[in-house]
């Protein structure tokens, strides 16, 4: 591994890889519908494991340079992390009632679609050798996919040439998500001192802001100011011009059919009561005529990392969500029932 790294080129045995073909969903063998799993050589993704999530994880000064906008990919830091944010976001608005917009989106394979000679600058920024930047770069040019599939494995193959460049860390590689943090950081940080975003003054005016949080390519946008354009449909669709614009710098894309929006207004009632508004599902443009952001109701649930929940802070949505696991998991242990020495070992 050292003169692999020192001459910046390394065995045949690295560059033949067997590319898994899953299904993402049961019975849909859509190409697009497919989850490509890379098999690397283990000496070779122990080199990506070691130059980049655990040097990363010992640098003290990744800590400060990652902030608290990319949660994924990163030693200490979970889903739930964001996922409880958001809650604290959503209840501190529907007590204080004011207005807020909630965009989530998701991206399009965000590890096949990186561009090499950007994820090179991005690594070289968080000190990943540039020797070793060379021996991957070199090593994906070089690199020749069998696909695999329940049948067997092909035995002719594909790699990248000069009009079909293939780009991206791919999936099961060793540093894909610390190589995607690298990347997505100044896109985040671009996009955090360019929108408005949420921002919460506490009862001693000490101000919290947040206008983004990510979980590797799972992204929430929150603005509660809305001032730079006429309403608030047409915020979210600057906001997401702007995110995707980003993104196309790095080869990234949108996943615009994943795009779910929230909009948390309110209303008097004739009684003088604060309600939340509630009857508008209307889809909103974009600044592309051809592409719209699906809008939900406020009583609609939505997953976002593992939680399922509303805007109006109904809870019946999460009970029943943990309801359907338990049942699906008594149900599996009554169908293959164990004896007294399994129960025992359980």
């Amino acid at each position: 591994m050292n003169a692999s790294i020192q001459i910046g080129n390394g065995p045949n045995r690295w560059k033949k890889v067997n590319q898994l073909m899953l299904e993402k969903e049961k019975g849909n063998c859509q190409i697009q519908k497919l989850r490509r799993l890379n098999i690397f050589e283990a000496d070779y993704n122990a080199v990506l494991k070691y130059f980049w999530p655990h040097l990363a994880n010992k640098n003290d000064g990744e800590k400060i340079i990652m902030g608290d906008l990319q949660y994924g990919g990163r030693k200490g830091r979970r889903a739930n992390d964001p996922a409880v944010i958001n809650e604290f976001i959503i209840d501190y608005h529907r007590m204080s009632h004011k207005s807020i917009t909630i965009v989530q989106q998701d991206l399009k394979s965000c590890f096949d679609r990186t561009v090499q000679n950007i994820s090179n600058i991005c690594n070289r920024r968080m000190s990943v050798p540039k020797q070793v930047c060379h021996l991957v770069t070199q090593t994906r040019k070089q690199t020749k996919y069998h696909i695999t599939i329940a049948q067997g494995t092909s035995t002719s193959s594909y790699s990248s040439t000069n009009q079909n460049i293939i780009h991206g860390s791919a999936q099961v590689s060793g540093n894909a998500g610390t190589e995607w943090n690298n990347i997505s950081l100044p896109i985040l940080q671009i996009y955090d001192e360019n929108v408005e975003g949420c921002q919460i003054i506490g009862p001693t005016n000490k101000k919290w802001r947040k206008s983004i949080m990510s979980f590797v390519d799972d992204t929430r946008h929150y603005n509660n100011m809305n001032t730079t354009m006429n309403s608030l449909e047409e915020n979210i669709a600057y906001d997401s011009h702007l995110w995707k614009n980003l993104l196309s710098f790095s080869g990234g894309a949108q996943n615009i059919a994943k795009c779910v929006a929230y909009i948390i207004e309110w209303y008097y009632t004739k009684k003088g009561l604060l309600k939340m508004l509630n009857d508008n599902d209307t889809d909103i443009p974009t600044f592309n005529t051809n592409e719209i952001i699906k809008r939900k109701n406020n009583d609609e649930p939505f997953k976002y990392l593992g939680i399922t929940t509303s805007p109006n802070g109904d809870q019946i949505h999460p009970i029943k969500t943990l309801q359907k696991i338990c049942s699906d998991f008594s149900y599996s242990l009554y169908r293959a029932p164990i004896n007294e020495r399994d129960a025992e070992v359980a």
